[in-house]
């Protein structure tokens, strides 16, 4: 005999349980193993997203570079320690010396505000010129330290240059000129030629010394062109890959590509960090110098001075009237 809730005596029935009154269905079953497969799926993902943003590191300079690469091999030794490194090369390793070069700050403002005053048909005149500018221009070192760096880098790893260029492109030739100039110098490729779409080259000065292996991407992803150099290495596989790039999209790509490949396609592909290098947004023209060129563009094309205004005169005239003035004569 028990007490009910409510205080009145009761007499506890013996009986069937209510699992044997009422049985689980078999339905019941695969859809509790579907939710838990959908649980897990959701897991996986945050976990993937976490570690995607750990395998994009900020690096403002060389020194940060190699402090990222360090402290990468001292997480992941031995299991993943970084076997190859691809650096990119525009705005990474050299910079041209054009007053306008895009994916810079400084370019972007005054691209920004340059074409809210121009039409879209001079715009696009003016585009070709400033990109024409941009490839026939000498390069120079983003950092003077990259000849060191580079050399000392290579006493560990297997280093190739990643470039978004294509390698039949005409100015090809003159930035493998430059780099041979400054003395850049890359391991060299363990293959030559197409590869996927991309072409790897064993790079040569126009005097005959080595640039070392350049990979030519044609403006594919970056990541997929890890993936596809890395699996074709001789002796055995790649542990850990690294990209140093400016872009952070290439930097995104490349992480995201090779996190899909090993946690959905599960292809083995190596471990991957990028390193988005940043040290070139401090770099590029100024605003007296970028508009001195825009000028020359202008008139080269026959630009009336009415049209396409240059920033520091597309400036609205600042008013005389006292601010308080300005309030009572709004209100």
């Amino acid at each position: 005999q028990v007490r009910s809730h409510f205080g009145s005596s009761a007499r506890m029935q013996l009986g069937p349980s209510s699992h044997e009154l009422c049985p689980p269905s078999p339905k019941l079953v695969p859809m509790a193993f579907s939710l838990c497969l959908m649980i897990c799926s959701v897991l996986a993902g945050m976990c993937a997203a976490a570690d995607f943003k750990y395998r994009v590191a900020p690096a403002p300079n060389l020194a940060a570079v190699q402090a990222q690469i360090e402290q990468w091999d001292r997480a992941h030794w031995p299991r993943s320690r970084i076997d190859v490194v691809f650096v990119d090369i525009d705005e990474t390793v050299v910079i041209s010396a054009a007053p306008f070069i895009n994916g810079l700050p400084r370019t972007d403002e005054f691209t920004r505000r340059f074409r809210q005053g121009c039409p879209h048909e001079q715009w696009s005149r003016i585009v070709h010129e400033m990109e024409k500018l941009y490839y026939e221009s000498p390069h120079f070192l983003v950092e003077h330290q990259w000849v060191d760096f580079l050399r000392k880098l290579k006493d560990n790893v297997h280093v190739v240059a990643v470039t978004s260029r294509s390698f039949g492109y005409v100015h090809t030739m003159a930035l493998i000129g430059d780099l041979q100039r400054l003395g850049i110098q890359f391991s060299e490729p363990w293959l030559q030629g197409p590869m996927g779409g991309s072409s790897v080259v064993d790079a040569v000065g126009a005097d005959g010394i080595k640039v070392g292996g350049v990979i030519f991407a044609h403006s594919a992803n970056k990541g997929q062109v890890i993936l596809e150099y890395s699996r074709l290495k001789p002796g055995g596989a790649v542990r850990g890959t690294a990209l140093v790039d400016n872009s952070i999209g290439n930097c995104e790509h490349a992480a995201n590509t090779v996190l899909h490949a090993n946690t959905v396609l599960h292809a083995g592909a190596s471990e991957h960090h990028s390193i988005h290098y940043s040290a070139a947004y401090r770099m590029g023209g100024e605003l007296d110098d970028m508009e001195f060129w825009m000028v020359k563009i202008k008139d080269a094309l026959g630009i009336p001075k009415d049209e396409c205004i240059l920033p520091s005169q597309n400036v609205a005239p600042k008013s005389t009237t006292p601010p308080f003035r300005q309030t009572l004569e709004w209100l």
